[in-house]
């Protein structure tokens, strides 16, 4: 399928279309760039650059602190709601099973998160740098 990859190339392509192709890139772990190589070297190790097309990835490791907190927070706030919606029949069981869930979804869920946290970061800086480099039509006199 050419049409994501064409999708990014286009200058006024449509701004919500492309930050779900990037946040999809991301959870699969693919470069935010061309959506083929692939970020992680291992589990949660990122890699300097893209396999495929050489793009600068550990730049971006920095800015991904944020949106990693706020979806662990959000992944918190889940699985508290769901203990408190359902309740265990035995409750050692309970707490040890949503104890060890919890540990599970958080942790497997992380290179995804932060794989969706870069391509947000890439969006923004392609936002940013197509905003300044748009003329000012409007006339001051």
């Amino acid at each position: 399928m050419t049409e994501p990859e064409s999708l990014l190339e286009e200058p006024e392509a449509p701004g919500t279309r492309v930050l779900l192709q990037l946040l999809w890139r991301g959870i699969l772990w693919r470069c935010p760039h061309c959506g083929e190589g692939l970020i992680y070297a291992w589990f949660y190790q990122l890699r300097d650059n893209c396999t495929e097309c050489g793009f600068d990835l550990a730049a971006r490791a920095k800015d991904t602190w944020a949106v990693i907190y706020l979806t662990t927070a959000g992944l918190t706030g889940a699985i508290i709601a769901g203990m408190l919606i359902v309740k265990p029949f035995n409750l050692v069981l309970g707490q040890l099973v949503l104890a060890v869930f919890a540990v599970v979804v958080i942790v497997a869920s992380l290179p995804s998160r932060k794989g969706m946290a870069i391509g947000f970061d890439y969006y923004i800086e392609r936002n940013s740098r197509t905003s300044r480099s748009t003329p000012n039509t409007e006339s001051g006199d």
